[in-house]
């Protein structure tokens, strides 16, 4: 996208900004009824208690999209997606005030969208002082699905959007590692950090290869394994299309 810019002192320049390109999107109000709320012991006891139950809030605390390509439509792509709420509940045991109780639920949607067919490619570098500069490599045009929702007078608002997909991994290069314990102790840590999607070390060359599902800085991971008792000296980054 070219965007022209002008400045306070009367110079007019011509700037390329790149965004993610957004395929196809949707709205959808949903009205959920008869969901099964998840309480604890201690909760289900005063409900079982219970004369009348009333919701008095819902909030939207997590949603897990995935995304499959169409078989029979090229271009098109399925979106599955898993809400989970907290809810609270006004439970009422008798003529005192009503007890206020937490639980959470579960509902899933689908939706069909166009995502492109992903045969574009780009190739770029990332600045990096005093030495060479990363190069990265991205196949764009492949789909992610970005999910926004809110509850409003409990209505649930849903806005579904396709975008493109980069896939980014960090390689970090560990010292100490020796044997299969090691290996594990650094996997699961590395896998514990959020964001993390998946964790492999290869004793061989003495990395760990980390694949990202969002935003993780180097500091955790570095922090992640220097728990375990090693220690990182460097990390790489690797952003495209991979095998899992």
């Amino acid at each position: 996208m070219e965007e022209r810019i002008s400045s306070s002192f009367g110079c007019n320049e011509k700037v390329c900004i790149q965004t993610d390109q957004i395929y196809d999107s949707c709205r959808s109000k949903e009205c959920i009824e008869c969901l099964r709320v998840f309480l604890t012991e201690t909760g289900q006891e005063v409900v079982d208690r219970a004369i009348d139950v009333k919701c008095r809030k819902a909030e939207v605390i997590w949603i897990f999209p995935n995304v499959e390509p169409l078989t029979f439509n090229r271009g098109y792509y399925t979106v599955d997606l898993t809400y989970f709420f907290r809810l609270t509940l006004e439970v009422y045991t008798g003529v005192s005030r009503p007890v206020t109780v937490e639980g959470l639920a579960s509902f899933n949607k689908k939706v069909v969208l166009f995502g492109s067919e992903g045969s574009a490619k780009i190739f770029t570098s990332k600045y990096k002082e005093d030495s060479f500069d990363p190069q990265l490599w991205q196949k764009t045009n492949m789909p992610k699905a970005v999910v926004e929702a809110g509850v409003t007078n409990k209505r649930i608002i849903i806005n579904f959007k396709i975008k493109e997909q980069i896939i980014m991994k960090k390689i970090l290069t560990v010292e100490g590692m020796q044997c299969e314990h090691c290996k594990a102790s650094v996997e699961k840590a590395l896998s514990a950090v959020a964001g993390v999607s998946s964790a492999k070390v290869d004793l061989g060359k003495k990395t760990a290869t980390v694949t990202l599902s969002g935003e993780v800085s180097d500091a955790a991971l570095t922090e992640a394994v220097a728990a375990t008792g090693f220690q990182v000296t460097g990390i790489t980054e690797k952003k495209g299309l991979f095998d899992k």
